[in-house]
């Protein structure tokens, strides 16, 4: 175990930490590149789907989410091939409103932020 240092802790700065990762989707069976959004952000999105449990409060935090943190979500020409009403109902249209798959990729979301075990807490 390496002791706590102000050098230790400016090289930790330094190295490239983790903005991106890529996720596969088993129910599409493709990999999506997902940007780490401030932590601020994504806490936000924490603390709603905790306030409100209802399945349709939840579906919606996580296309939120999703939408948020997935660049390729953002593009205008796949929301109008989806014909989507708003931006963030792209999510649910190119996951053909499979909740579990949706819930899947929001949870790896949120894993990236170490809220896994909140996350079991919240669905017990």
């Amino acid at each position: 175990m390496a002791k706590a240092t102000i050098e230790a802790l400016l090289a930790r700065k330094d190295k490239d930490v983790l903005k991106t990762k890529e996720v596969h989707v088993p129910a599409l069976d493709m990999d999506f590149v997902v940007e780490k959004k401030p932590l601020s952000v994504v806490a936000g999105f924490f603390d709603d789907m905790r306030a409100d449990m209802s399945f349709s409060k939840s579906i919606e935090i996580y296309k939120e989410l999703i939408y948020t943190c997935v660049p390729l979500f953002h593009d205008k020409k796949l929301q109008e091939a989806y014909n989507c009403a708003e931006p963030y109902d792209v999510v649910p249209a190119v996951f053909d409103d499979n909740v579990m798959a949706i819930q899947a990729l929001g949870n790896e979301i949120l894993s990236l932020y170490g809220f896994d075990e909140l996350i079991q807490q919240v669905k017990n």
